[in-house]
């Protein structure tokens, strides 16, 4: 099997970003002031910028690892490689295919993001308020 050349990647992953038609925004994860039991009160803050994102709505499970751990999520999404996201953070997704959504819809990541060759692989719970 041959292998992929610097330039061959390059494209692919200017590609990848070019197939991101959605919009999201990362709320990074901090711990705030605890409360009457010492437990810190979680806060979010949004990025600055928006991001474009692939967002794939539909909920799944797979079995990951050698003792093959059922992993179920809500949704998926796909982001530019080099977003710094942790699985403390959440997800808002503010617009589809171009149009702003009446209401972000907030989710939780479900572990650490997973390193594709062109891509950033999320896997999602819905935020229930």
């Amino acid at each position: 099997m041959r292998t992929m050349t610097s330039e061959e990647m390059a494209r692919m992953r200017v590609e990848s970003g070019e197939s991101m038609f959605d919009t999201c925004n990362i709320l990074t994860w901090s711990a705030g002031t605890p409360d009457n039991y010492n437990t810190p009160i979680s806060s979010f803050t949004p990025a600055a910028e928006d991001i474009a994102c692939s967002y794939d709505p539909r909920s799944s499970s797979e079995r990951r690892g050698s003792d093959l751990t059922k992993v179920m999520y809500d949704a998926t999404v796909r982001l530019p490689l080099g977003i710094v996201v942790d699985e403390m953070d959440k997800i808002q997704i503010i617009s589809r295919f171009g149009d702003e959504l009446d209401e972000p819809i907030e989710y939780g990541l479900n572990g650490p993001p997973l390193i594709r060759p062109t891509y950033l692989l999320a896997f999602l719970l819905e935020v229930r308020h």
